[in-house]
């Protein structure tokens, strides 16, 4: 009777035969966009509410403490986070060869023996 390619959705097997048939496919059609572009714009409506209260407090902040002392706070903040970045992933183990594996185990523990030292010595100042 009907054909449906495998790739393709099977919408209805009595493929819009009349005019009424052809109407209430498009209701049901209509009210899900709808209800999903609803969703959506409330969703949207949300995130610019939380983007304004970001926005407003950023403002706030330049304006109590000097765009200088804003720009230097966010730009020390945005090393500090390169900086965490780059630790973890040198703490992760590389998900290649068995000679990476090796290599990157090596490295850390070169990097975990010189943290020792440096401990070891900072602690021998505090003793004396």
């Amino acid at each position: 009777m009907f054909h449906f390619p495998e790739n393709e959705v099977n919408v209805s097997p009595y493929i819009l035969t009349d005019n009424k048939s052809s109407r209430w496919w498009q209701e049901k059609s209509s009210v899900h966009v709808g209800a999903w572009h609803g969703e959506e714009k409330e969703q949207l409506s949300e995130e610019k509410q939380q983007l304004q209260g970001v926005s407003d407090r950023y403002d706030r902040g330049v304006r109590v403490l000097g765009e200088n002392v804003v720009e230097d706070a966010v730009q020390k903040d945005i090393q500090e986070q390169k900086a965490l970045e780059e630790k973890r992933q040198v703490e992760q183990m590389p998900k290649g060869s068995i000679h990476e594996r090796l290599a990157w185990g090596a490295r850390k523990s070169e990097m975990e023996n010189q943290q020792r030292k440096k401990n070891k010595t900072k602690n021998r100042g505090m003793e004396r």
